[in-house]
């Protein structure tokens, strides 16, 4: 499950600023206010443009919140997988 995988099985993803310019463009605005990791996947969550989500959800603006790791919260919006970084 992608709350149990090491940060470094995310390390190879690209960071939004990353990725090409024309998925950029298509991406709605994604700004994380709040990011809580802890060692329990269960009360990890992020909070993207005031709403509060936890590993597994869809954002409201379409991205799919794969996982929330030390480093920031890996998305996959229309098969494009991210991460932002906190």
């Amino acid at each position: 499950a992608a709350s149990e995988q090491p940060a470094n099985t995310y390390s190879s993803l690209p960071e939004l600023r990353d990725l090409p310019l024309d998925v950029q463009r298509q991406l709605p605005v994604l700004e994380m206010n709040a990011h809580f990791y802890t060692s329990e996947p269960t009360r990890r969550f992020a909070v993207i443009n005031l709403n509060r989500y936890r590993q597994g959800e869809q954002l409201d603006e379409g991205p799919d919140l794969e996982a929330i790791t030390r480093e920031g919260i890996v998305l996959n919006w229309r098969g494009e997988r991210f991460i932002l970084k906190r």
